[in-house]
């Protein structure tokens, strides 16, 4: 996922107090009781425990602060160690990491490259945990809406296994924008991103659910790496970015920069026009692509013939084209043509290295399986994560779901006999996802009632 951030100057407002609970320490010792009383008074009042942020600070608290540059490198908490593996979950193309920050519960983070700094986006009533230092920010990305609000906190300790991380910055997210945690059908804390690959070699097995991170200097190449090829990547301000060959619908080569992206559950997203001669195929089809850090993202898939990557051909590969009101505000468009997701990348496992500026690929066993959307046209959520409850959130016109007369907020019962309680929702899109012309015969609750129908999934492009 990919962020442009700016930062707003003044301190947290009075009003974000209904969010949270801020810990204050002044130097002028006669406001200090009275400011820090009023706010634990502030605290019983509002009842909340959701999220703490300490503040250490006083009323000359200045700027200066902010633009100091402690050390922020992640470290094996052994120092003789040199590698670490864990296993990951992966959900709807996206890995997720066991995380802590500043000694909380276990969080589930998203593991994406195409983000500079930890976010924090949801926290649910049992989650405690304490931020140091925060001030408003706000952060502008993909998706047709306006800037949203955010923290900025700094001289945190993040911890993933055996790794600990001092000094790191966190943004939080205010507004949910993104549902992850309804989307994933798991509570999803928040992203980890450029951290991570910037003081590690990173390896990722697909086939095997690891990841294992190594230290630059410690890194050999060992035989099961033997069949990996490299190619160069670029890194500009933290993203990582890699040339590949894609070859449309008519025949037609192009070389394109792409973002690398394990934050995206897509193949590829292309800013056509920034590609001299590229043509969105006239088989597309205008649809919601998905949810960007400023809302929804809408607009073509296509399928392209093609696409190259290092000598391996993946072919018949859907392509998003997202429209210019979706794009408009996401950051570094002047830097590639598009960004290149964890549907393409999940077909290798990967060894990451921004240290030595290259990328190490070898086909897996997810390979040589087709491109598949879904083939329903609704989209599913699960609003309640942890529950096995699963809400129709939106209906594309003529789709299949909408010809079978469901509609948003419906609740799904059953799919072929299969009740909810007894699935995952990424079971439920994989069954979506597969097989057209598969008959589905659905149970619906709608408003109390109970509705039985049947649709035929079909492809969309």
């Amino acid at each position: 996922m990919n962020f442009y951030l700016f930062m707003v100057s003044n301190l947290l407002p009075i009003q974000f107090l209904k969010y949270f609970y801020v810990r204050l320490s002044f130097t002028f010792s006669r406001w200090s009781y009275a400011i820090v009383l009023l706010l634990q008074v502030m605290k019983l009042m509002l009842n909340i425990g959701i999220l703490f942020i300490s503040l250490a600070t006083s009323f000359w608290f200045t700027e200066s602060l902010y633009s100091q540059n402690p050390l922020k490198r992640l470290e094996f908490e052994n120092p003789k160690q040199k590698s670490q593996t864990l296993h990951f979950k992966f959900i709807n193309n996206l890995i997720i990491l066991p995380v802590s920050i500043n000694g909380s519960d276990t969080l589930n983070f998203i593991l994406d490259t195409g983000i500079s700094t930890t976010m924090i986006t949801e926290l649910a009533g049992t989650d405690s945990l304490i931020l140091n230092f925060a001030r408003e920010i706000k952060l502008q990305g993909l998706g047709v809406g306006e800037p949203i609000k955010g923290i900025h906190s700094y001289g945190n300790q993040i911890q993933i296994g055996g790794i600990t991380g001092q000094n790191q910055d966190v943004h939080v997210i205010l507004d949910n924008e993104f549902q992850l945690s309804a989307r994933m059908g798991i509570p999803i804390q928040g992203i980890l991103g450029y951290s991570v690959f910037s003081n590690f070699i990173v390896s990722i097995n697909y086939d095997y659910k690891q990841i294992t991170f190594y230290k630059p200097d410690h890194f050999k190449a060992k035989r099961r790496h033997s069949k990996y090829t490299s190619i160069p990547l670029t890194l500009n301000n933290t993203k990582p970015y890699i040339t590949l060959k894609i070859i449309d619908n008519t025949g037609n080569s192009f070389l394109v920069k792409l973002l690398i992206d394990t934050g995206a559950s897509h193949a590829i997203w292309l800013d056509g026009s920034s590609v001299p001669g590229l043509k969105i195929p006239e088989s597309g089809k205008e649809t919601y692509l998905g949810t960007g850090l400023n809302g929804e993202v809408y607009g073509t898939l296509a399928r392209f013939n093609a696409i190259e990557v290092n000598g391996n051909i993946l072919k018949d590969v859907i392509v998003s084209f997202p429209d210019s009101s979706s794009i408009s505000a996401a950051a570094g468009l002047n830097q590639r043509n598009g960004s290149i997701g964890s549907e393409i990348l999940k077909r290798f496992n990967l060894i990451i290295d921004y240290p030595n500026q290259r990328i190490g690929l070898k086909p897996n066993s997810y390979f040589k399986n087709d491109f598949n959307q879904n083939l329903s046209g609704m989209e599913i959520i699960a609003p309640y994560p942890g529950i096995k409850y699963y809400e129709v959130e939106g209906v594309r016109e003529n789709s299949p779901a909408h010809l079978a007369g469901i509609k948003k907020g419906d609740v799904i019962q059953s799919i072929n006999g299969m009740k909810s309680e007894k699935v995952e929702l990424y079971d439920i899109y994989e069954i979506l996802q597969n097989q057209p012309g598969r008959k589905l015969n659905l149970m619906i609750m709608r408003e109390g009632e109970l509705i039985s129908t049947t649709l035929r999934l079909e492809k969309f492009i």
